[in-house]
């Protein structure tokens, strides 16, 4: 056995042996993570998937930190960064220092990274979804910008090369094409189908390994601008199956920053398992099928088992379940029993490599907790004797931001038998559409390319070809029209099989180039449509729509029709004033109404919509309505009171008496008006600390507007929203890991130096290097990074340098803010020590113990 592998089994039973009460447990490693768990697996050999970096006692862990700005003090703990996204960091520690770190109160919890699931299982797509009809009429997705988020990539390869804008790795060890060749095949080929639906659409390629990494390469996908996003892989075990884990929550970001998120649904539908835990004979185990208590599976030899189980008691669990791999003579070769005490998440994994062909099972106990909870088991790559068909999405495709796509075959349109299905775990469809797959790519070669894989880039790339038509279309009127467009299958309607359909890139250019009509008529409120008053009120109002791709404002007089691009939105506003007439409301005819001064469409069909008007009666003298003005920050939604007011000077014009009178002050303040008169308030002073937000007529509606017309058939409260107007100063701090260290001369130390980012600062920042020792020279690599990011200080001493202590000063600049930090440089010589003298005197002495051991031997 090496010296190496003593020295990590000593540091294994060192750990082992630390096992923290669960009393006080915030802030105990139990808390946070199973050591037991997580290492025993390298002494008895029964679960591989284990992160440990090779040559060295390392492991690549991911740390949910209380604040993002507690990633300083991780760094300073001797973790080396390798990822993050917000306060979710990923890097690798050594592990005897495990148990000091976990006990760190900046850390709220700590888990293994969750590698992502390529929907690959091993072109003619594009004639199958009709987009060589949209190539003819010269629709190609010009200047479209499209990202693939994968994980690997061949950047050489001439199908997709002179598309590529940006490729960048994300990966710990920056390796574009994925450190493997089913990697590098599986996001190549997504990208050469993507380029053959849209041929010039502007390339963006981002791979990854681990859940963080894709984290990052989303936000910076989102970051440059790009506009469609195409996805072919999954991860399990990361949250509940109902678009609420922290991958969803992601994606629905980007989806609400304008970025359509096209992922694929998963090839899992044979492969899944879900329901309650059943237990008749109450020995512990589940019962899959009557009284069968093993899953069984085919395996082959080399092939990778992964096995995945959670349950639905997110985030953290007090129930307990255990997961067991057996062999075809029901002996254990892999388990995983994560302990779940209320502290850790309900989750279960098992990794391994099948040394022969062969039949295995897999067994579920219970071992803690009696609440019922629904339990989803993933078995990747390997048909199950008792699978689930339904609810089999993994995650992102069960995200409410996604655009999720299934998997049929090119050539029939069917759905492929593996083709994950919903609905997801609260009760949503998914898929939303499907696409082809089956197809042939340079990538795969003669192995067409199958999965929802192949059927994702497809979806992409005809939106890429919608928006090279329509640069304004945002995510929800692109899928939409791609909705609506699809060719139905199977159930009629929108199902958790075929989503809206197979998508029909053709039919989708049709809608797109097809017109709706807007209908705009202006009525008494007795006249309510479709009963016509002999003729319309005359009254201007501003529409703002779309036409051909391009934005057009008119005002018209009802009755008047307005032809629109399908699937885009309209703003109308009345821009003129109506004798003894005020608006009532709008009325959206067949979807509802609203008491706004504007009214927003979306153009999914023909529509009509009606602005309705009161006919103000004859003041009346006699009878009176008080109104009462507020001016608040939108903290205090009224009846909600603030201590103060908001010092805005409010000007209201009303009748009084028949008179018409005018009152400029701050609130609160009332006034009397007459019954069935119109007042008019405007905000004619703000306070520098705050800005306008909108108008709330207290029970009829809310405006933008700066200007309030009210319409007085009772007392009404009436209410200025104010927001702080906050100047945050943008910045930047920086630290230094490790702080002090210690050196020979002639030897290159290395530090590594963060800058984390304040209040959004994102400008890039320099670096340079002061008071070095003498004889020695100092690099940065890189020399300029930008926030949340490092980089390495590399100090190369000479064999001239003197033996001091040292104290380096690092300057980051970035325009005209400049921060400085120090660290230590040691000398780690001994006063008079002398190496040569050393050597001499320890080769002695070995000589006297070889030479003793021999003599004994020879007796």
């Amino acid at each position: 056995m090496k010296l190496r592998t003593l020295a990590l089994i000593l540091i294994l039973t060192i750990l082992l042996s630390f096992k923290p009460s669960l009393e006080n447990n915030e802030n105990k490693v139990g808390s946070k993570i199973d050591l037991e768990n997580l290492i025993l697996p390298i002494k008895n050999g029964l679960n591989q998937n284990l992160t440990l970096n090779k040559g060295s006692e390392s492991i690549k862990l991911v740390f949910e930190l209380n604040d993002e700005d507690d990633l300083a003090k991780l760094l300073e703990s001797n973790v080396v960064l390798e990822a993050c996204y917000k306060n979710l960091i990923q890097g690798r520690i050594p592990i005897n220092l495990l148990p000091k770190i976990l006990n760190s109160s900046f850390i709220r919890f700590v888990k293994l990274p969750s590698k992502a699931i390529p929907f690959a299982i091993q072109s003619e797509g594009v004639n199958s979804i009709q987009a060589s009809l949209l190539h003819s009429q010269g629709v190609l997705g010009e200047n479209v910008k499209v990202a693939i988020i994968d994980l690997g990539f061949d950047v050489l390869n001439p199908e997709i090369q002179s598309n590529i804008v940006e490729y960048k790795s994300f990966r710990a060890d920056k390796d574009i094409t994925g450190g493997s060749s089913e990697n590098l095949h599986h996001g190549t080929a997504c990208a050469e189908i993507l380029i053959d639906v849209a041929p010039k659409a502007k390339l963006y390629l981002f791979n990854f390994e681990t859940d963080i990494e894709f984290l990052a390469a989303l936000e910076y996908a989102v970051n440059i601008g790009v506009k469609v996003i195409s996805c072919s892989i999954g991860f399990v075990n990361v949250g509940p199956y109902d678009g609420t884990s922290y991958i969803d929550e992601a994606v629905d970001e980007a989806r609400d920053k304008g970025v359509l998120f096209v992922t694929a649904a998963g090839n899992e539908a044979l492969e899944h398992w879900s329901g309650s835990f059943k237990d008749e004979d109450k020995d512990g185990f589940h019962e899959f099928y009557l009284k069968d208590e093993t899953n069984e599976f085919l395996a082959y030899k080399g092939s990778a088992i992964r096995v995945f189980l959670s349950w639905n008691d997110w985030p953290y669990s007090s129930i307990d379940y255990d997961l067991y791999l057996l062999d075809e003579f029901s002996n254990l070769v892999a388990y995983s029993n994560n302990p779940q005490t209320g502290f850790q998440p309900p989750i279960e994994e098992i990794f391994f490599i099948s040394p022969k062909t062969s039949v295995y099972r897999i067994v579920i106990e219970k071992a803690g907790g009696e609440r019922d909870v629904k339990l989803h088991l993933f078995n990747f790559d390997f048909e199950l004797e008792h699978y689930v068909e339904s609810e089999s999405l993994t995650c992102p495709a069960e995200a409410k931001g996604s655009l999720t796509v299934g998997a049929v075959f090119f050539a029939t349109k069917d759905i492929e038998s593996f083709s994950s299905r919903g609905p997801t775990d609260d009760g949503r469809i998914k898929p939303d559409l499907t696409g082809p797959d089956g197809v042939s790519t340079s990538s795969y070669g003669s192995s067409n390319f199958f999965g929802t894989s192949a059927s994702a880039p497809h979806v992409a790339g005809v939106a890429a070809l919608l928006l090279s038509i329509n640069p304004n279309l945002t995510p929800d009127q692109i899928q939409l029209i791609l909705e609506e467009s699809a060719i139905d299958k199977g159930a009629s309607g929108k199902d958790n099989i075929y989503g809206a359909g197979v998508i029909d890139a053709f039919k989708a250019y049709n809608l797109i180039k097809e017109k709706k009509t807007l209908e705009v008529h202006a009525h008494s409120i007795e006249f309510q449509y479709p009963n016509e008053p002999s003729e319309e009120l005359n009254i201007e109002i501003m529409i703002t729509y779309m036409s051909g791709g391009l934005t057009r404002s008119e005002i018209v007089k009802p009755i008047s029709k307005i032809f629109i691009d399908y699937g885009t939105e309209v703003s109308l506003k009345i821009t003129s004033e109506l004798t003894n007439y005020s608006l009532v409301e709008w009325d959206d005819y067949g979807i509802g109404r609203v008491k706004t001064q504007e009214l927003t469409l979306f153009m999914n069909g023909d529509k009509i919509v009606i602005a309705y008007f009161k006919l103000l009666e004859a003041f009346n003298i006699g009878r009176k309505a008080f109104l009462t003005i507020h001016a608040h920050l939108n903290d205090y939604q009224y009846p909600k009171e603030p201590s103060s007011e908001v010092k805005a000077k409010i000007l209201i014009n009303y009748f009084e008496d028949g008179l018409e009178k005018s009152v400029e002050k701050e609130p609160i303040f009332q006034v009397s008006a007459d019954y069935n008169s119109t007042a008019k308030l405007t905000v004619t002073s703000i306070p520098p600390d705050v800005s306008w937000l909108e108008w709330d007529n207290y029970g009829f509606g809310r405006i933008n507007s700066i200007n309030l017309t009210v319409f007085v058939d009772g007392s009404k409260t009436l209410i200025a929203y104010f927001k702080p107007e906050i100047n945050i100063e943008k910045d930047f701090s920086l630290s230094i890991s490790p702080q002090a260290q210690y050196f020979f001369p002639g030897q290159t130390i290395n530090y590594t130096i963060f800058v984390s980012s304040i209040n959004g600062f994102n400008s890039e920042v320099t670096f340079n290097a002061f008071d070095l020792p003498p004889n020695s020279t100092a690099q940065f690599n890189p020399q300029s990074i930008k926030p949340n990011a490092s980089t390495l200080l590399m100090i190369r001493t000479s064999p001239a340098t003197p033996p001091s202590s040292y104290k380096i000063r690092v300057v980051a600049s970035s325009s005209n803010i400049v921060k400085s930090i120090e660290a230590r440089l040691n000398s780690a010589a001994i006063p008079g020590f002398k190496l040569e003298s050393f050597i001499i005197s320890f080769i002695a002495i070995l000589i006297i113990h070889l030479t003793s051991i021999r003599r004994r031997i020879n007796s």
